[in-house]
Protein backbone atom coordinates (compact mmCIF):
# COMPACT_ATOMS: atom_id res chain seq x y z
CA UNK A 1 0.00 0.00 0.00
CA UNK A 2 1.05 3.57 -1.01
CA UNK A 3 2.57 5.51 2.10
CA UNK A 4 0.02 8.10 1.07
CA UNK A 5 -3.39 5.91 1.47
CA UNK A 6 -2.05 4.81 4.71
CA UNK A 7 -1.93 8.11 6.12
CA UNK A 8 -5.24 9.03 4.70
CA UNK A 9 -6.70 6.31 6.38
CA UNK A 10 -5.03 7.11 9.67
CA UNK A 11 -6.65 10.86 9.39
CA UNK A 12 -9.88 9.90 8.53
CA UNK A 13 -9.57 7.30 12.09
CA UNK A 14 -8.76 9.74 14.33
CA UNK A 15 -11.06 12.57 12.93
CA UNK A 16 -13.90 9.66 13.22
CA UNK A 17 -12.68 9.49 16.75
CA UNK A 18 -12.05 12.73 18.04
CA UNK A 19 -15.78 13.21 16.80
CA UNK A 20 -17.24 10.20 19.21
CA UNK A 21 -15.50 11.55 22.15
CA UNK A 22 -16.43 15.10 22.00
CA UNK A 23 -20.12 13.70 21.57
CA UNK A 24 -19.36 12.19 24.66
CA UNK A 25 -18.49 15.16 26.14
CA UNK A 26 -21.33 17.35 25.36
CA UNK A 27 -24.00 14.45 26.59
CA UNK A 28 -21.87 14.51 30.16
CA UNK A 29 -21.55 17.96 30.28
CA UNK A 30 -25.76 18.38 29.27
CA UNK A 31 -26.58 15.71 32.12
CA UNK A 32 -24.80 17.52 35.06
CA UNK A 33 -26.92 20.64 34.11
CA UNK A 34 -30.31 18.50 33.74
CA UNK A 35 -32.68 18.49 36.65
CA UNK A 36 -33.01 15.10 38.12
CA UNK A 37 -34.63 12.38 36.39
CA UNK A 38 -38.74 13.07 35.90
CA UNK A 39 -40.21 9.92 37.46
CA UNK A 40 -43.95 9.26 35.96
CA UNK A 41 -45.98 8.75 39.03
CA UNK A 42 -48.43 5.86 38.59
CA UNK A 43 -52.11 6.96 37.95
CA UNK A 44 -53.80 7.48 41.62
CA UNK A 45 -56.99 4.81 41.69
CA UNK A 46 -60.10 6.72 42.52
CA UNK A 47 -60.93 6.42 46.73
CA UNK A 48 -63.44 3.83 47.06
CA UNK A 49 -66.92 4.98 47.57
CA UNK A 50 -67.76 4.41 51.51
CA UNK A 51 -70.30 1.13 51.98
CA UNK A 52 -73.24 2.53 51.85
CA UNK A 53 -75.55 1.47 54.38
CA UNK A 54 -79.04 -0.40 53.39
CA UNK A 55 -81.67 1.79 54.76
CA UNK A 56 -84.74 -0.34 55.73
CA UNK A 57 -88.05 0.00 53.64
CA UNK A 58 -90.25 1.96 55.21
CA UNK A 59 -92.90 -0.57 57.26
CA UNK A 60 -95.51 -2.07 55.01
CA UNK A 61 -98.74 -1.37 56.04
CA UNK A 62 -99.85 -5.04 56.67
CA UNK A 63 -103.17 -6.32 58.53
CA UNK A 64 -105.62 -8.83 58.35
CA UNK A 65 -108.36 -7.85 57.30
CA UNK A 66 -110.84 -10.55 59.03
CA UNK A 67 -111.17 -10.53 62.65
CA UNK A 68 -112.21 -13.94 63.29
CA UNK A 69 -115.88 -14.21 64.72
CA UNK A 70 -115.27 -16.17 68.06
CA UNK A 71 -117.92 -14.78 70.43
CA UNK A 72 -117.78 -16.91 74.08
CA UNK A 73 -121.84 -17.65 72.50
CA UNK A 74 -123.57 -16.14 69.50
CA UNK A 75 -126.40 -13.98 70.25
CA UNK A 76 -129.44 -15.78 70.72
CA UNK A 77 -131.24 -12.30 70.53
CA UNK A 78 -129.98 -9.32 68.49
CA UNK A 79 -130.01 -6.50 70.76
CA UNK A 80 -130.86 -2.84 69.74
CA UNK A 81 -129.56 -0.59 67.35
CA UNK A 82 -130.93 1.85 64.79
CA UNK A 83 -129.41 2.43 61.28
CA UNK A 84 -130.38 3.81 58.20
CA UNK A 85 -130.40 2.02 54.73
CA UNK A 86 -129.33 3.98 50.97
CA UNK A 87 -133.01 4.36 51.13
CA UNK A 88 -133.11 6.43 53.92
CA UNK A 89 -135.06 3.89 55.71
CA UNK A 90 -134.92 3.54 59.57
CA UNK A 91 -133.14 -0.09 60.31
CA UNK A 92 -133.68 -1.32 63.85
CA UNK A 93 -134.01 -5.32 65.03
CA UNK A 94 -137.10 -4.90 64.60
CA UNK A 95 -136.83 -5.27 60.86
CA UNK A 96 -134.85 -8.10 61.36
CA UNK A 97 -138.30 -9.77 61.80
CA UNK A 98 -140.75 -11.38 59.67
CA UNK A 99 -138.37 -12.59 57.18
CA UNK A 100 -134.31 -14.46 56.93
CA UNK A 101 -132.04 -12.03 56.73
CA UNK A 102 -128.43 -12.05 56.04
CA UNK A 103 -126.31 -9.84 57.71
CA UNK A 104 -122.72 -8.47 56.14
CA UNK A 105 -120.37 -5.86 58.24
CA UNK A 106 -118.37 -4.49 55.81
CA UNK A 107 -116.83 -1.58 54.03
CA UNK A 108 -116.57 0.23 50.74
CA UNK A 109 -112.93 0.63 50.51
CA UNK A 110 -111.94 -3.11 51.85
CA UNK A 111 -109.29 -3.84 49.93
CA UNK A 112 -109.94 -7.91 50.15
CA UNK A 113 -113.15 -9.63 50.95
CA UNK A 114 -116.15 -6.81 50.91
CA UNK A 115 -116.38 -6.62 47.39
CA UNK A 116 -116.02 -10.21 46.58
CA UNK A 117 -118.84 -10.97 49.22
CA UNK A 118 -121.24 -8.56 48.38
CA UNK A 119 -121.05 -10.25 45.09
CA UNK A 120 -121.65 -13.61 46.53
CA UNK A 121 -124.78 -12.71 48.18
CA UNK A 122 -125.70 -11.19 45.17
CA UNK A 123 -125.36 -14.70 43.30
CA UNK A 124 -126.74 -16.40 45.91
CA UNK A 125 -129.61 -14.57 45.72
CA UNK A 126 -130.13 -15.05 42.25
CA UNK A 127 -129.48 -18.75 42.58
CA UNK A 128 -132.43 -18.93 45.22
CA UNK A 129 -134.61 -17.61 42.53
CA UNK A 130 -138.55 -16.76 43.84
CA UNK A 131 -137.41 -17.98 47.68
CA UNK A 132 -134.79 -15.14 47.97
CA UNK A 133 -138.48 -13.07 48.38
CA UNK A 134 -138.30 -14.38 51.85
CA UNK A 135 -134.83 -12.82 52.75
CA UNK A 136 -133.45 -9.62 52.96
CA UNK A 137 -129.39 -9.22 52.78
CA UNK A 138 -128.09 -5.73 55.04
CA UNK A 139 -124.65 -5.04 54.11
CA UNK A 140 -123.77 -2.79 57.07
CA UNK A 141 -120.81 -0.47 56.82
CA UNK A 142 -117.81 -0.59 59.55
CA UNK A 143 -116.64 2.92 58.07
CA UNK A 144 -119.41 5.37 58.46
CA UNK A 145 -117.22 8.29 58.39
CA UNK A 146 -116.50 7.98 54.56
CA UNK A 147 -119.62 5.18 53.74
CA UNK A 148 -122.39 7.76 53.75
CA UNK A 149 -125.93 6.49 52.39
CA UNK A 150 -125.20 8.44 49.01
CA UNK A 151 -121.92 6.10 49.05
CA UNK A 152 -123.28 2.98 50.26
CA UNK A 153 -126.30 3.81 47.45
CA UNK A 154 -123.85 3.63 44.46
CA UNK A 155 -122.00 0.43 45.90
CA UNK A 156 -124.98 -1.71 45.91
CA UNK A 157 -126.38 -0.12 42.89
CA UNK A 158 -126.59 -3.32 40.81
CA UNK A 159 -126.95 -6.03 42.66
CA UNK A 160 -129.54 -7.79 43.54
CA UNK A 161 -132.39 -5.66 44.85
CA UNK A 162 -132.62 -7.35 48.17
CA UNK A 163 -129.22 -6.05 49.46
CA UNK A 164 -129.83 -2.84 51.36
CA UNK A 165 -126.81 -0.90 52.00
CA UNK A 166 -126.84 0.67 55.44
CA UNK A 167 -124.98 2.84 57.51
CA UNK A 168 -125.15 5.60 60.21
CA UNK A 169 -123.09 7.43 62.71
CA UNK A 170 -120.06 6.02 64.53
CA UNK A 171 -121.74 5.05 67.70
CA UNK A 172 -124.51 3.83 65.80
CA UNK A 173 -122.16 1.60 63.85
CA UNK A 174 -120.55 0.50 66.80
CA UNK A 175 -123.96 -0.73 68.55
CA UNK A 176 -125.18 -2.80 65.76
CA UNK A 177 -122.19 -4.47 66.09
CA UNK A 178 -122.28 -4.67 69.70
CA UNK A 179 -125.70 -6.68 68.78
CA UNK A 180 -124.06 -9.27 66.68
CA UNK A 181 -121.16 -9.74 68.70
CA UNK A 182 -119.02 -8.61 65.79
CA UNK A 183 -116.22 -6.32 66.08
CA UNK A 184 -114.21 -4.02 63.98
CA UNK A 185 -110.29 -2.71 64.71
CA UNK A 186 -109.99 1.06 62.74
CA UNK A 187 -106.06 1.69 61.55
CA UNK A 188 -105.19 5.31 61.28
CA UNK A 189 -104.13 6.42 57.92
CA UNK A 190 -100.71 5.98 57.60
CA UNK A 191 -100.68 9.45 54.96
CA UNK A 192 -102.98 12.19 55.43
CA UNK A 193 -105.59 10.94 52.71
CA UNK A 194 -108.40 9.61 54.60
CA UNK A 195 -108.34 6.86 52.19
CA UNK A 196 -105.97 5.10 53.75
CA UNK A 197 -107.70 4.20 56.92
CA UNK A 198 -107.48 0.84 56.75
CA UNK A 199 -110.24 -1.61 59.05
CA UNK A 200 -110.18 -4.97 60.32
CA UNK A 201 -113.37 -6.33 60.66
CA UNK A 202 -115.61 -9.38 61.30
CA UNK A 203 -116.50 -10.76 58.06
CA UNK A 204 -118.85 -13.52 58.26
CA UNK A 205 -122.61 -13.27 56.83
CA UNK A 206 -124.86 -14.19 59.97
CA UNK A 207 -128.04 -16.06 59.02
CA UNK A 208 -131.53 -14.90 60.93
CA UNK A 209 -134.69 -16.67 60.94
CA UNK A 210 -137.91 -14.82 60.50
CA UNK A 211 -137.91 -14.01 64.42
CA UNK A 212 -134.82 -12.38 64.13
CA UNK A 213 -132.89 -14.64 65.75
CA UNK A 214 -129.18 -15.77 64.82
CA UNK A 215 -129.24 -19.39 63.41
CA UNK A 216 -125.73 -19.31 61.97
CA UNK A 217 -123.22 -17.53 59.83
CA UNK A 218 -121.18 -18.17 56.67
CA UNK A 219 -117.67 -18.48 56.36
CA UNK A 220 -115.76 -15.86 54.96
CA UNK A 221 -115.73 -16.05 51.09
CA UNK A 222 -118.35 -18.57 51.04
CA UNK A 223 -118.69 -19.39 47.78
CA UNK A 224 -122.39 -18.21 46.38
CA UNK A 225 -123.57 -21.48 45.57
CA UNK A 226 -122.71 -23.29 48.62
CA UNK A 227 -124.15 -20.32 50.43
CA UNK A 228 -127.64 -21.11 48.45
CA UNK A 229 -127.36 -24.63 49.50
CA UNK A 230 -127.39 -23.90 53.29
CA UNK A 231 -129.75 -21.69 52.98
CA UNK A 232 -132.18 -23.90 51.08
CA UNK A 233 -131.12 -26.50 54.40
CA UNK A 234 -131.37 -23.62 56.88
CA UNK A 235 -135.05 -22.73 56.43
Amino acid sequence: MRPFTILVILALAAFFAAVAALGLWFGRLAGEHAGPPTIQAAATPPAPAPPTTAQPDAPQRTFAAVVPYRPAAPPSTISAFRLMDHERKVVTEADLRGHYSLVFFGYTNCLQVCGPTLANLSLAMDELGTAAESINVYFITVDPKRDTRTVMEAYVRGTNERIRGVTGTDEQVEAALAAFGAERIVHPAATTEINDTLIEHTAVVFFLDREGRYKTHFREGMPAFEMAMAIRNGW
